[in-house]
C-alpha cells in the first residue's frame, strides 16, 4: 500500500470519527435552540453547553487523526472562524449557520495533500451548506440531518476530485 493510499484512508477515518462528534455536537445546538421556544427554556442551558463544548473536539478529532502538520494551531484557528461563520449565518439559518461553519472549519483542520485545494473544499463546503438549505424546505429531515452529515464529508469528496483530477491531467502530458 503506497503511502498516498494510506493518507487517503486515515482521513476518511477522520472524517468518519469526527463527524461523529459532530453530529451530536450539532445536534445538541438544534436542540438548544428549539427548546428555547418550547414549554420549557431551561433545558436549553445544558444542551447548548454540550453542543457548544463538542466544537472544537469535532475540530481535533479531524486535525490529529488525519494528521495535520501544525494541528493545535489549525484546530483555534477552525475554532474561531466557527464562532465569526457559525454564529451569525446561525441568525438567518441555524442549519445553514453550523453546517458552513463545521465545513469552513474542516477546510482548516482536515490534512492537506499535495493534490488538495481549498478553493475546491470551499466550494464543496458551500454547495453542501446550499443543499442543507434548499432541502429544509423541500424535505426538512433530509435537511435536518445533511447538515450535520456533510461538511466534513464534502471534504473528502473534494480532495477526491482534485486528486482525480491531477491523476488524470499528468495521464495527458
Amino acid at each position: 500500500m503506497t503511502e498516498e493510499d494510506q493518507s487517503y484512508k486515515r482521513s476518511w477515518f477522520a472524517i468518519g470519527l469526527s463527524t461523529i462528534v459532530l453530529m451530536v455536537s450539532y445536534s445538541s445546538l438544534l436542540v438548544a435552540i428549539v427548546a428555547t421556544q418550547s414549554d420549557t427554556p431551561e433545558a436549553a442551558g445544558p444542551t447548548f453547553a454540550l453542543g457548544f463544548a463538542l466544537v472544537p473536539v469535532a475540530f481535533v478529532a479531524l486535525a490529529f487523526l488525519s494528521g495535520r502538520r501544525n494541528a493545535p494551531t489549525a484546530v483555534l484557528k477552525a475554532a474561531g472562524v466557527w464562532l465569526l461563520v457559525a454564529l451569525p449565518l446561525g441568525l438567518f439559518n441555524p442549519v445553514f449557520g453550523l453546517c458552513v461553519g463545521f465545513g469552513i472549519g474542516g477546510v482548516l483542520t482536515l490534512k492537506e495533500r499535495d493534490t488538495d485545494r481549498w478553493q475546491a473544499r470551499t466550494i464543496a463546503v458551500l454547495l453542501v451548506a446550499t443543499y442543507s438549505l434548499s432541502m429544509l424546505w423541500v424535505i426538512p429531515a433530509i435537511g435536518l440531518l445533511s447538515g450535520g452529515l456533510l461538511p466534513f464529508a464534502c471534504l473528502g469528496l473534494a480532495d477526491y476530485y482534485t486528486q482525480h483530477r491531477e491523476a488524470t491531467r499528468a495521464a495527458s502530458d
